[in-house]
């Protein structure tokens, strides 16, 4: 999409066309359970208990991140002034999704990263 283009779209464009390209190249992910209104209340009550701590998280880590719906929200909510987010998740299946999801963020920088390990065995030192 050249320049021109992106500036005529609406401001949540990209985050519509992610979305939709995840559920498009991912289709074995059950995105109806990812999504559902339970998991989306659950995520932003999240974000709001941690808006109401910090206001610069800076750099987070999402430990069993599964396909990166929660930091997908949270780069979306600028109450958090998150800088980059890695997501760690023992199914293999969910890196490929989850940075489809935040491909966005990806694009900026490697803002955000998904990779698959067990969160059991990381050394979080």
């Amino acid at each position: 999409m050249i320049a021109s283009e992106r500036s005529r779209l609406p401001a949540n464009a990209e985050h519509v066309y992610s979305t939709m390209l995840a559920i498009h190249r991912h289709p074995h992910i059950p995105w109806d359970e990812a999504m559902s209104i339970g998991q989306l209340r659950s995520k932003l009550w999240l974000i709001d208990e941690l808006a109401s701590v910090v206001t610069d998280t800076g750099d987070c880590l999402v430990v069993a991140g599964w396909v990166g719906v929660l930091p997908f929200l949270m780069f979306r909510d600028r109450r958090l002034g998150v800088r980059r987010i890695v997501s760690i998740d023992i199914d293999p299946a969910c890196e490929t999704a989850a940075e489809t999801l935040n491909r966005a963020s990806v694009l900026d920088g490697w803002r955000f990263k998904a990779f698959t390990d067990d969160a059991m065995k990381v050394d979080y030192r």
